[in-house]
């Protein structure tokens, strides 16, 4: 499980040793509109912009050996939170093995929901825009479908990847 905005990352089970949850996300779409009060009329008149962009809010549960540690983790990690200017995308996998990447991210609000012993419970809530997936070019010869490579015999291979909103057209 990991958390990662831009190139920040907020916590990583596999490095951190404290990281022992991490929520599936729950997003809210945010469709921005505009109200037009045509003179005259008792009844406006609401038009859908095209932006939309998502809160997404994750928790993440740490636990901690002895109950100091984690009391100055809170203070030392809220600190380092109200500094961050990291934004770009948001990078995360669930506690179900799950991988989420959102693009043009930016971290909205951290709150502590739960600081009991050992164990500490932070809210993380992000603005962020569509979902991303990458993908392979494929090349089609012949009614044979073909992965593109870049490089040369002498050196290792690289397919490159095609990156787009989810949702996109």
């Amino acid at each position: 499980m990991y958390l990662k905005i831009g190139n920040y990352v907020i916590c990583d089970s596999e490095t951190d040793g404290v990281t022992k949850m991490l929520t599936a996300p729950t997003p809210t779409l945010t469709k921005e509109s505009d109200t037009i009060q045509p003179l005259g009329s008792t009844n406006p008149i609401h038009i859908q912009r095209k932006g939309v962009s998502r809160e997404i809010v994750i928790n993440v549960l740490r636990e901690f050996d002895f109950y100091r540690e984690a009391e100055v983790w809170v203070v030392e990690h809220m600190s380092a939170m109200e500094q961050l200017r990291e934004y770009g995308d948001l990078d995360f996998e669930s506690m179900l093995g799950v991988s989420y990447l959102y693009g043009t991210a930016a971290l909205k609000n951290v709150d502590v929901v739960s600081a009991t012993g050992v164990s500490v419970e932070i809210q993380y809530k992000f603005k962020a825009g569509r979902a991303i997936t990458f993908y392979l070019p494929l090349i089609s010869v012949g009614g044979v479908e073909y992965i593109p490579l870049i490089g040369d015999s002498s050196s290792s291979l690289i397919a490159p990847l095609i990156r787009v909103s989810k949702g996109s057209k």
